[in-house]
């Protein structure tokens, strides 16, 4: 409680609360209140899972990080340590939100939306002999489409064709001016090498992957997810769909919605329930 690193922080989290104010509570108390999703603070019941999530990421990195300000004499940055919890809050958040319901065998997958104020692009590519199509579809928290983009490449190893297609999904979220994305897909290598800053790429994607890491800086906020084929179906619907028509007619660049097949816009069944995040 009299730790002035985590005053700060909770002050600048999007709380706004001044530690300051809970002077006559001891810490055993303070930990009620956490453990009890904020307890007294009129916290709305989305709300309130994030407040835990977020209080338990904040005292775990901010010891972490003063114990490296004390042992190994680095210099400790509020505003980038706020940001990384942050960060890591709404991954374990998103996390908490986008475990698949048991369905039964032959039920359609379950498509999570993203937190309020987010986007989600899922993407997906088609191989063929003499090419490859990337496809990216962005969707929002209330799971309606915003933007559909595809694109012609030559042909491709699949995983070289996956970091493609990330980096390309990356640079039109970029274009379009959003900020709080969500990427998912069912590239596990790519995606979870992208979630994680200290991996190496594999040599073969080490170009698209770093345009991809590159192009993350440029988000407030992002979160990279890897789902099974089944939940991903929507993208590849699109590949496969820009794919059939790659010998007749353009289908390539950013594709109205009002002109995609049913095959597409219909193809999840069911989206599950969506979590209310900040913007």
């Amino acid at each position: 409680m009299e730790c002035q690193v985590s005053k700060v922080l909770w002050l600048c989290s999007r709380w706004a609360l001044r530690l300051d104010s809970f002077h006559h509570l001891s810490l055993e108390d303070w930990l009620i209140i956490i453990l009890l999703n904020g307890l007294g603070l009129c916290l709305d019941s989305s709300d309130a899972k994030h407040f835990l999530i977020f209080a338990a990421v904040l005292m775990d990195m901010t010891w972490f990080s003063c114990n490296r300000v004390v042992f190994d004499k680095v210099e400790l940055n509020p505003t980038e340590l706020l940001l990384s919890i942050e960060k890591l809050s709404l991954e374990h958040l998103h996390s908490c939100y986008s475990r698949y319901r048991p369905v039964e065998a032959h039920s359609k997958p379950i498509w999570i939306p993203p937190p309020q104020g987010w986007v989600k692009i899922n993407f997906d590519v088609a191989i063929r002999h003499s090419l490859s199509v990337l496809a990216a579809i962005f969707r929002d928290s209330a799971g309606h489409f915003l933007f559909a983009w595809t694109s012609l490449d030559g042909p491709l190893e699949p995983m070289v064709a996956e970091a493609k297609v990330a980096c390309f999904a990356l640079s039109n979220a970029w274009s379009s001016h959003l900020f709080n994305i969500i990427l998912e897909g069912d590239a596990a290598v790519v995606l979870d090498t992208l979630a994680h800053e200290d991996l190496t790429p594999p040599w073969a994607i080490a170009s698209p992957f770093f345009d991809a890491r590159i192009l993350l800086c440029n988000f407030n906020f992002w979160v990279v997810h890897t789902v099974p084929h089944r939940a991903n179906s929507t993208a590849h619907e699109l590949a496969q769909w820009a794919a059939q028509w790659a010998a007749h007619c353009n289908r390539f660049g950013p594709i109205p919605i009002s002109d995609l097949p049913c095959s597409v816009l219909f193809e999840e069944a069911e989206i599950g329930d969506c979590p209310i995040l900040p913007s």
